[in-house]
């Protein structure tokens, strides 16, 4: 129970030993050795709860080059991780460093493997989701329903909160004026959002494949957007809507 009321109470901070640790590359202990004030000083939270010190362990992965031949939008994020071990008795910490260590490679290489993993599953479900969007569409014989269905299927399938889909006119570079929105929307007047918004759906036509943002806060295009603000977006997929060569539309 005190474990658990930790993380809920204490979170990392910015300056705390677990920043310290990965910077350094080495484990933090809090109080530090020599220190003239206790660890009710360094973190009254955690003595509260009854801890009498903490070690900061830095977890490191081996993430970077694995997919270097891909593209940046295909790469692994940059994870960075701390074990952190809570006392609720004074301790003598010569002796655990070496088990610790030990236990924090075996964890780093754990959540590296599920980090891997996780990353090819989601790029493989990307890529069968647009084929059970077609599937699904295969009996849709009205064409004044047909966009609707997409998009409505496309928010179901996907699991979205919100789809909004453009009809585009290869031959003239042209996108209809008003798109087609699915979902549980916060603003029901779209019409200055959409045409200040207007260059992300051209862009999108002019890439060489889909885009999958798991996040959207370091992308300047989208994290901009007068949509994604309103709706509160975090993540986004962009789709081509094509027949054979020709793009007919976009989706997001």
């Amino acid at each position: 129970g005190k474990g658990y009321r930790l993380l809920k109470s204490c979170q990392p901070r910015d300056n705390g030993i677990g920043r310290k640790a990965i910077e350094l590359a080495m484990a933090q202990i809090s109080p530090p050795a020599g220190s003239p004030h206790g660890f009710d000083h360094h973190n009254p939270t955690a003595y509260q709860l009854g801890f009498k010190s903490i070690v900061a362990f830095p977890l490191k992965f081996v993430l970077d080059g694995l997919l270097s031949d891909q593209a940046d939008d295909d790469a692994i994020p940059r994870h960075e991780g701390v074990l952190y071990i809570g006392f609720q008795k004074d301790h003598p910490f010569a002796g655990i460093e070496e088990k610790a260590e030990s236990f924090a490679r075996r964890a780093s290489e754990t959540i590296q493997q599920v980090l891997i993993y996780k990353h090819y599953q989601e790029r493989n479900r990307q890529l069968s989701t647009l084929h059970y969007i077609t599937k699904a569409l295969a009996d849709v014989s009205d064409e004044n329903a047909l966009l609707k269905r997409i998009t409505w299927d496309g928010m179901n399938i996907l699991a979205a909160d919100v789809v909004t889909l453009y009809e585009y006119q290869q031959a003239d570079n042209k996108f209809k004026l008003d798109p087609i929105i699915a979902g549980r929307t916060r603003v029901k007047d779209f019409a200055t959002t959409i045409s200040n918004d207007a260059q992300i759906p051209a862009w999108l036509v002019q890439q060489d494949d889909n885009v999958y943002l798991t996040s959207i806060e370091f992308n300047p295009r989208f994290s901009s957007s007068f949509f994604a603000k309103q709706e509160n977006i975090m993540s986004v997929a962009g789709i081509q809507l094509r027949v054979g060569e020709e793009i007919v539309g976009v989706m997001f």
